[in-house]
């Protein structure tokens, strides 16, 4: 009778392990991926900081046939608040979206913080 408590006992701890290291697996995962839309996401915006923003929403990126002081300007502030878009979402980790079965940014949410 009692060993048959200990196999229960030992099957459960067994299970039990087998989730863990499951979840850890998938936490890791989610980390790798999260890196991997960083990187994506940066290789497409890095090239946004070469044109004039629009302050107007949706923000459409265009470049002067002529550039003048003014231009210039506008094509100088642009690349700081790019800049500071790709700063500030490394900063916070890409975006506070948690890993699977935890609670984080909704895609709205998510998408209202990039440009």
């Amino acid at each position: 009778m009692r060993e048959k408590e200990k196999m229960k006992d030992e099957k459960k701890q067994l299970i039990g392990e087998k989730r863990r290291r499951e979840a850890e697996i998938k936490r890791i995962e989610w980390s790798l991926n999260r890196v991997k839309e960083l990187t994506t996401w940066e290789a497409s915006v890095v090239p946004l900081k070469q044109f004039i923003r629009t302050k107007s929403s949706p923000h459409i990126f265009y470049l002067p046939k002529i550039m003048n002081p003014t231009t210039q300007k506008l094509l100088d502030d642009s690349k700081i608040v790019v800049q500071g878009k790709l700063n500030s979402l490394k900063q916070l980790g890409f975006c506070r979206r948690s890993p699977p079965g935890t609670r984080g940014w909704s895609k709205a949410e998510y998408a209202s913080k990039i440009l």
